[in-house]
């Protein structure tokens, strides 16, 4: 969880490589409405992309970590807020998948999306 929160705070700063620090080689995110990111260089280009989004905002905040038996994957999930340039606020949920890549937790999935009914 204290991951978590250290990529909220570098995110918050617009730090890349900090962000990028948090996920695997091989890492996948999956945004809402959008195809998969595959790989590091397309994630980062992903996160440049939401920094240099003036005015957009995001945090989160996990509500719970499991970690398999075997002690090399894990996953969590929470809440995330974001703030569009527009002042609009969404409501939205995450999960990560985490896996051990030497020696060190790292991100492989990310997937995220909204929390309102599509009514």
């Amino acid at each position: 969880m204290d991951l978590d929160r250290s990529w909220v705070a570098d995110f918050a700063e617009g730090d890349i490589e900090g962000i990028m620090s948090y996920h695997a080689t091989n890492a996948i995110q999956m945004p809402p409405g959008a195809p998969p990111v595959v790989g590091a260089e397309a994630v980062r280009a992903a996160w440049q992309g939401m920094i240099d989004t003036e005015g957009l905002e995001a945090t989160w905040e996990p509500t719970e970590v499991i970690v398999a038996p075997s002690g090399d994957m894990a996953y969590d999930y929470g809440t995330l807020t974001l703030t569009m340039p527009d002042g609009t606020v969404a409501p939205m949920k995450y999960a990560v998948v985490w896996v051990r890549e030497s020696g060190e937790w790292k991100v492989a999935v990310d997937m995220f999306n909204s929390s309102e009914s599509a009514e």
